[in-house]
């Protein structure tokens, strides 16, 4: 479980020590040496300054929540994906992301129930699967791609949300975007 302090180490090679607490401030925590992980329990990390950092920055990491289970992570704590690896967003409570996320990192919103708000902000590639997916409003700056696969509907914000996307935009089993505001979309 994810939940054992000593399942984690400061450093990615495992050099560091366990931590003593997730709500300790400044801590980083580094989920590593799996390719794939499924929350088994709530977790929760709320130290100041903390990071929990998906990924070595080589070799892909995907962390999953489900529709029961989220990640809790608070009070200025963040989590940083690193470069290939992948969040995946099922349950309806997201942490907040850092702003600092590596090259090819993916934060893919997948809750199957109700409507869920998508925060503008800066994202490498930006998955929205199932469900109502909502745009928030203000900028959402995409350097990679973004997929919209199995939506029931997109709303933009209001009054309005603007998309600067990088990459490819994906249209896969997705009705049309609704509502009277409007979206922007600019490629570069």
């Amino acid at each position: 479980s994810l939940r054992d302090l000593n399942t984690w180490n400061s450093e990615p090679n495992f050099s560091g020590s366990a931590p003593t607490s997730f709500n300790s401030p400044n801590s980083t925590f580094n989920l590593v040496n799996r390719s794939s992980v499924t929350l088994d329990d709530t977790l929760e990390i709320t130290g100041n300054n903390t990071i929990l950092v998906i990924g070595d920055g080589v070799s892909a990491t995907e962390l999953f929540t489900t529709a029961t289970l989220p990640l809790l992570v608070n009070s200025g704590a963040s989590v940083r994906i690193a470069a290939n690896s992948t969040f995946h967003g099922v349950h309806f409570i997201m942490p907040a992301f850092n702003t600092i996320q590596g090259a090819n990192s993916t934060i893919s919103f997948e809750q199957t129930v109700g409507a869920t708000t998508i925060p503008a902000g800066n994202y490498v590639n930006l998955s929205l699967k199932n469900a109502t997916k909502n745009f928030g409003t203000g900028t959402f700056n995409i350097s990679g791609n973004l997929l919209l696969e199995n939506t029931t509907s997109i709303a933009p914000g209001s009054p309005f949300a603007s998309i600067v996307l990088g990459g490819n935009f994906t249209q896969i089993n997705t009705s049309a975007f609704v509502g009277p505001e409007s979206i922007t979309m600019t490629t570069t």
